[in-house]
């Protein structure tokens, strides 16, 4: 028992510290461990926790295996915590593939059980994810209002690094809504909380947030040192969904600043990538991509040679796709004004 205690121990920390193989080896010793120890309760806990941490991979398919794995043991011994959190992890799945019908009635059926059970930090994390599918919606009024619901818990119940990530996404949720002073102010705090609770995926996309708001209405390059921070700390979680949204976004950038060819191959790269997650553009990214794509065709108006650079970004590894967007941060050349991307 001691050992896999001591697996699984590690295999948080790894995941918290961005080391996602290292995790992924550590969970599985431990679950292997308590497989072989009859000890059904861990064992979906320890599934739950692999299932949670292939869905930051991207790897929705073994996501599911492992978290319906996780649901048929807790129901089998009636352990009510467990059938709660691994429903809210299916309802992610569910959120992150699209199928939000899906989702809210996942999230909706955990919530009952979290709140039978007078279980604040359940119900904050409902609260989130609820939000998060508001938004998805284009529902931002909502969603704001459901983050700001769940902030206010995770406040009061002292949890930082919860506090840091209900920031971020309230943050997001102010940006698409309108309310852009109020939304800087409030990703920023969540960037420095991230920091300093050592959260580099939260961190990720309050960089990504702070980025979206300096080119909200128009791409500037000044975006592209916060996108570029996003990427690479999306890059060590292996964050793969995080990494296509800050591609996508670094491509405004490279198109502003002399590099047509590389605006769209950072659209190429992005797109495959997304392919490889199997994550459809969402209708609340819609209008951002098409600004960066438009933006991208402007200054490489030959479609020839425009779908040869873009096809020339998908034939990428991903850690290609990286170190080629470090070049636009990294090697700048003479900042250009920005450029108005509406159509």
């Amino acid at each position: 028992m001691r050992r896999a205690l001591c697996q699984r121990g590690a295999g948080i920390l790894a995941q918290a510290q961005g080391e996602s193989d290292q995790a992924v080896s550590r969970l599985t010793e431990s679950l292997n461990d308590w497989r072989a120890l009859g000890d059904q309760r861990r064992t979906g806990e320890t599934l739950g926790l692999l299932g949670e941490l292939e869905r930051t991979r991207g790897d929705y398919p073994k996501a599911l295996e492992l978290s319906e794995e996780a649901l048929k043991i807790f129901e089998a011994i009636d352990h009510r915590p467990g059938i709660a959190d691994t429903l809210n992890r299916l309802g992610l799945v569910a959120t992150d593939r699209g199928e939000y019908t899906n989702a809210r009635g996942l999230f909706e059926r955990s919530g009952a059980l979290y709140e039978a059970r007078s279980d604040r930090y359940g119900s904050a994390r409902v609260l989130n994810n609820l939000g998060v599918i508001s938004f998805w919606q284009e529902d931002y009024h909502r969603a704001a209002a459901l983050f700001e619901e769940s902030l206010a818990l995770w406040r009061a119940l002292g949890d930082r690094p919860h506090t840091a990530m209900a920031l971020a996404n309230l943050g997001e949720a102010l940006r698409a809504d309108g309310d852009l002073g109020r939304a800087m102010t409030v990703a920023r705090e969540g960037l420095h909380l991230s920091r300093e609770v050592g959260d580099r995926r939260t961190a990720a996309m309050a960089l990504f947030i702070l980025g979206s708001l300096i080119q909200h209405h128009e791409i500037d390059p000044a975006a592209a040192e916060p996108l570029m921070e996003g990427l690479l700390d999306y890059q060590q979680v292996g964050d793969r969904l995080g990494m296509v949204w800050c591609l996508e976004a670094l491509s405004g950038p490279a198109a502003t600043t002399g590099r047509p060819e590389l605006a769209a191959q950072l659209l190429g790269a992005a797109e495959v990538l997304r392919d490889q997650v199997g994550v459809p553009l969402q209708p609340a990214e819609r209008a951002a991509y098409h600004r960066h794509v438009n933006a991208a065709r402007r200054v490489l108006p030959d479609p020839a040679a425009f779908q040869q650079a873009w096809a020339a970004g998908r034939a990428l590894d991903i850690d290609a796709a990286v170190a080629m967007a470090v070049e636009l941060l990294y090697k700048p050349i003479p900042r250009a004004a920005p450029v108005s991307s509406r159509t």
